[in-house]
């Protein structure tokens, strides 16, 4: 059972175990750095790529590059204006 206490709720539960509830929040303690140590890894893992580590270039996440210099069209793509439609049939 854990129990997370509040420091104004310690004084009115004299019944409680304090040895207990230490014990049980040490355990919680290991179990949360642990689960901290692992996630730390995989975000250590997940920042690796081909330009800061040795891994190939092909094992990198593909991700479109947005270009923002790109030229701007001077058409818009499909008919422009003053097109005729042809119909030949």
């Amino acid at each position: 059972m854990l129990v997370f206490l509040d420091r104004h709720l310690l004084t009115p539960l004299p019944h409680m175990n304090w040895k207990q509830l230490a014990l049980e929040q040490a355990a919680l303690i290991e179990q949360l750095q642990q689960r901290n140590n692992e996630l730390e890894a995989e975000i250590a893992t997940l920042k690796k790529n081909s330009s800061n580590s040795s891994k190939p270039p092909s094992s990198d996440i593909v991700k479109p590059t947005k270009d923002k210099n790109r030229r701007q069209k001077k058409r818009k793509i499909g008919a422009q204006k003053g097109h005729r439609l042809v119909v030949s049939g």
